[in-house]
């Protein structure tokens, strides 16, 4: 396995010091998209990993037993009555947006 790496960064390392030889140029390519294959699936593992942890997280809690929805002194965050007010707000507009829909105010043209 040793003889592998050493033999593979030789080879590298003999196309880096002729790279104006096209032949040379490939196997550099090749390297460097390796390398790039190689980073991104290592930075999309790391995403993975990461918003997995921080998904069981926020399911399970932490080890103090706070999750995502309160605060640190164990208030919570999510106030259920504040979410009905702004939930019935919403239902007030769409359907005071219906009725205008229905029944559009005559407003003069101002250009005539």
């Amino acid at each position: 396995m040793m003889k592998l790496n050493t033999n593979l960064w030789a080879r590298t390392h003999d196309a880096w010091r002729s790279r104006d030889e096209p032949e040379c140029i490939r196997r550099l390519a090749e390297v460097y998209w390796n390398i790039l294959v190689f980073l991104g699936a290592c930075a999309l593992l790391g995403i993975v990993l990461y918003g997995g942890s921080r998904f069981l997280s926020a399911l399970n809690g932490d080890e103090d037993g706070v999750t995502l929805l309160q605060g640190e002194g164990g208030s919570t965050l999510f106030n259920r009555a504040e979410f009905e007010a702004t939930f019935r707000g919403l239902e007030s507009r769409k359907s005071r947006y219906e009725d205008l829909k229905q029944n559009a105010p005559t407003i003069a043209d101002p250009s005539r």
